[in-house]
């Protein structure tokens, strides 16, 4: 007679992590939960590091906290509790310091608390958990997120699979002493400094004043160089949108006149993408009509 040995069945044993019975440690859903959460977390923090430009802040929504670890972005720094934060390599980094930081999204300064500064971080992210804990609603969608509370309305676009905003650097406090007095120049400067109203005079290099002085080129009346050839050199020029469309929907037209024979060639446009379609046909045109090739 065989003997018969009954195969499966539910394991009685207890499980070396959890201590539940029924289940053996590599079936453990509690370990294997840790796991995938430890996994997540690193990848939210070394994905991003090393590849981002150190201008940009990342949209995370893995991390806790809003983190940095570029302390010339910081302003109102402080010291704050003691918090663990694991980084790129590994490695768990302690925070002492919290404070704000600029963050310019769609063009638009916003300031933004409670940023850790964290030792050894290559990457500034911005926690979608603790944006939303300030009552910000945030929409993600396939090519940008849309951050909005009352009449606060934030979109970071999509760069290389993530999501992106430009920080703001903070100003030393002798240039945003010389914003504020309205881009004062050196000489009022040094007159402030012999009324007593300034202790040292200070060295202020404003990129905005030096543009300011910048003197546009001359343009001149007439062209030194005048075409010699039919094709030499085309002139184009795009118009509208106009107020009313055609009787054939159209809102613009194009033209290309050749300086030397005076050949106009006008198109009228739905929109203004057409321009590179009209801009070949116009040199097939050229060729046909005129026996002359567009340089």
């Amino acid at each position: 007679m065989a003997l018969r040995i009954k195969k499966g069945g539910r394991f009685k044993g207890k499980c070396h992590n959890c201590g539940r019975v029924g289940h053996k440690l590599a079936e453990c859903f509690q370990k294997k939960k840790e796991a995938y959460k430890e996994k997540e977390q690193n990848v939210s923090l070394s994905s991003v590091s090393g590849k981002i430009a150190e201008d940009s802040w990342i949209l995370d929504s893995g991390a806790s906290h809003h983190m940095t670890g570029d302390e010339s972005l910081m302003m109102e720094l402080r010291d704050g509790p003691r918090t663990q934060f694991q980084v790129a390599n590994g490695e768990m980094v302690e925070s002492t310091k919290i404070g704000a930081a600029m963050v310019i999204a769609n063009g638009k300064p916003i300031k933004v608390e409670d940023i850790y500064l964290v030792p050894g971080l290559k990457a500034n992210l911005l926690s979608v958990p603790a944006i939303t804990k300030k009552g910000f609603t945030v929409v993600f969608k396939e090519n940008q997120v849309t951050v909005s509370k009352g009449q606060v309305h934030l979109s970071f676009k999509k760069i290389n699979g993530i999501f992106i905003g430009k920080v703001q650097k903070v100003l030393d406090k002798e240039l945003q002493e010389h914003r504020q007095l309205g881009h004062v120049s050196i000489p009022k400067l040094r007159e402030l400094k012999e009324k007593g109203l300034l202790d040292t005079l200070p060295e202020v290099h404003c990129e905005a004043c030096a543009k300011g002085k910048f003197k546009r080129g001359r343009i001149p009346k007439e062209s030194d160089r005048k075409a010699t050839v039919v094709g030499e050199r085309i002139h184009s020029d795009v118009c509208g949108p106009f107020q009313e469309k055609s009787l054939q929907g159209n809102s613009y037209y194009v033209s290309f006149t050749d300086e030397y024979s005076r050949y106009s060639y006008v198109q009228f446009m739905r929109n203004k993408d057409e321009v590179t379609k009209h801009f070949k046909q116009y040199v097939v045109a050229m060729k046909t009509q005129l026996d002359a090739t567009v340089k």
